[in-house]
């Protein structure tokens, strides 16, 4: 919303009260990145070493602002934008966990860096404000006749919650000449009175003619492009072309492992198809199986002689003497062993199934 107010201006200037990190959740970052700069107020340590690195066009000043000029206990939670000069505040934090470190710091006003550290002549062409619950003493301390930013950006809910608490100083911005604009759910925008034209900027929220771009999907576009260019710089590397016979080996190596591995299961396969049985069963006419029966009578000495009858089913030729008991008749069917009487029994069945 600010770049949309502000893109028309040429390396202008900010205040950022409670910098924080000079790039994670930053306001500033794009604006220092075409061309802007700034000062930046930070008390934490660890953030405040951050962006003296980071930021060296900007003035970064390690004190606390408040309404008086003075020295303060800071309750600093390392690492998070949550150090916060607000007792109250920190007691809730320990609560849910946080480490609170007490720290004395230094306390100055909005109105004393505006005079000292901004350059003469120049306009501040946004002021933002988010000190986790001391905004109006910040507002409060500012000289709003001699340092008038054109945009005062403050985070008007409480620490970590969307309960609103703009209440509690957005009368001090009223009475300064500044209006609100535009609210985003954390911060409120007011403009002022002079710089009534930029308001226009402010009646829609982003929408896809600002051509915006989230800060995740920003930081997957970067880590794309750097594994692409790491890629490409492997690729063409002399290491890459030396081992090139040894990787063009150990893909072949790879293929006759996998063939290898899969030769048993193929092997098995194929005695599993040999082995098993016909799914396709071909009848045995009768006239045939008759015929195999048939020659198995000559092996068989106890079968007596058969007639065929016109009917194609057999009977036994008249009685005569067992091979068994030479001289004696026997019962013909009975008297004839298991094989021959199977035999028999399958010559005589009419559809030749026994």
């Amino acid at each position: 919303m600010l770049w949309r107010a502000l893109r028309q201006v040429e390396r202008g200037f900010y205040v950022d009260v409670g910098a924080c990190d000079p790039d994670l959740g930053s306001v500033t970052k794009a604006f220092y990145e075409r061309g802007w700069r700034g000062v930046n107020v930070e008390p934490q340590p660890g953030y405040h070493r951050r962006l003296v690195a980071a930021r060296p066009r900007d003035r970064n000043l390690r004190v606390a602002l408040g309404e008086h000029a003075g020295d303060v206990t800071m309750h600093v939670i390392a690492d998070t934008g949550l150090s916060t000069l607000d007792a109250v505040e920190a007691a809730k934090r320990a609560g849910e966990g946080f480490r609170v470190v007490d720290e004395v710091v230094i306390q100055e006003t909005l109105a004393t860096i505006c005079a000292r550290d901004v350059p003469p002549e120049q306009p501040v062409h946004f002021l933002k404000v988010d000190v986790e619950g001391s905004e109006r003493a910040v507002l409060l301390g500012a000289d709003w006749g001699s340092c008038r930013p054109w945009i005062v950006v403050v985070e008007a809910t409480r620490p970590m919650t969307q309960e609103p608490t703009y209440e509690e100083w957005e009368a001090i911005l009223v009475r300064a000449g500044y209006g609100f604009v535009y609210g985003d759910g954390l911060n409120r925008f007011y403009v002022a009175s002079e710089r009534d034209d930029l308001r226009e900027s402010f009646a829609y929220p982003p929408n896809i003619f600002d051509e915006f771009v989230r800060v995740s999907e920003m930081n997957a576009l970067t880590r794309a492009r750097r594994s692409e260019a790491d890629r490409a710089a492997i690729l063409t590397s002399r290491t890459w072309r030396y081992t090139r016979p040894l990787r063009a080996t150990a893909r072949r190596a790879r293929r006759l492992s996998a063939s290898l591995r899969r030769l048993p299961d193929e092997a098995s396969r194929r005695i599993r198809a040999r082995s098993a049985p016909s799914s396709r069963i071909v009848p045995i006419r009768r006239d045939e199986r008759q015929r195999h029966l048939e020659a198995d009578i000559p092996r068989e000495p106890t079968m007596p002689r058969l007639d065929h009858r016109s009917d194609g089913r057999s009977k036994p030729a008249s009685p005569g003497p067992s091979p068994r008991a030479k001289g004696s008749t026997p019962t013909v069917i009975a008297d004839l062993s298991p094989r021959a009487q199977r035999i028999h029994h399958d010559l005589s069945s009419p559809d030749g199934t026994g």
